[in-house]
Order: structure tokens, then C-alpha cells, then sequence
């Protein structure tokens, strides 16, 4: 046996993997071209897709628009906050000497206020 007959039995071996691997995939990409669209859906999916439109009245409309911007806005102050929290945390820190405490670079603190 020589060398050439070693390396054909690995690649071989790699070969047949693949081509199950293939076979396997293009089976069941077959299987779901075959199946129902309804059968990947759960059962309240399509309860509430069966409902068809529904209708809202003006004033649960305008109920509904002022509860989500209350929930939304709540959030987006907070994270606001949050934010302009750090940014002035880390500018504070930056002045009062963090960088020669954690041996950081000025646009390593630049990078992170910024980022």
C-alpha cells in the first residue's frame, strides 16, 4: 500500500458523509414542499388567522394607541436615562483618573462613552 491509497480512504469516507448529508436535507426540504402550510402552524395561530379582520371602534382604537405609548414612551425614558447615566459616569471617571487606575487608553474611553 502506499501513500496515495492512505488519503483516498479519509476523503472516501468524507465524501459518503456528505452525500448523506446532502440526501438527508434535500429529503427533507421534499417533505416540507409536500405538507400542508396549515400543519407548521400552531393550533392558536390559526384560530386567530381564521378570525378574519376585526373591527375596532374609534374610542378602543384611541384607547389602545394611548396604552401603547404610555408602555413604549416608559421604556424609551428609562433606557434614555440609563444611558445618559453612563455617559456622565464615564466622563466623571475619565476626569478623575481611571485611566491611569485601569491602565486604559484615551480612545479606548472615548470609544466606550461614545459606543
Amino acid at each position: 500500500m502506499d501513500r496515495a491509497d492512505d488519503n483516498e480512504g479519509p476523503q472516501d469516507a468524507k465524501t459518503v458523509g456528505l452525500a448523506h448529508v446532502e440526501q438527508q436535507m434535500t429529503e427533507d426540504i421534499d417533505d416540507l414542499k409536500k405538507a400542508d402550510p396549515g400543519d407548521r402552524v400552531d393550533g392558536q395561530v390559526q384560530k386567530y388567522a381564521a378570525m378574519g379582520r376585526v373591527e375596532i371602534d374609534e374610542a378602543t382604537n384611541s384607547r389602545l394607541k394611548r396604552l401603547i405609548d404610555k408602555r413604549v414612551l416608559t421604556i424609551m425614558v428609562f433606557t434614555y436615562l440609563v444611558q445618559a447615566l453612563d455617559k456622565g459616569t464615564m466622563s466623571f471617571t475619565s476626569i478623575m483618573g481611571i485611566l491611569d487606575y485601569t491602565h486604559v487608553s484615551n480612545s479606548q474611553v472615548r470609544y466606550k462613552i461614545t459606543g
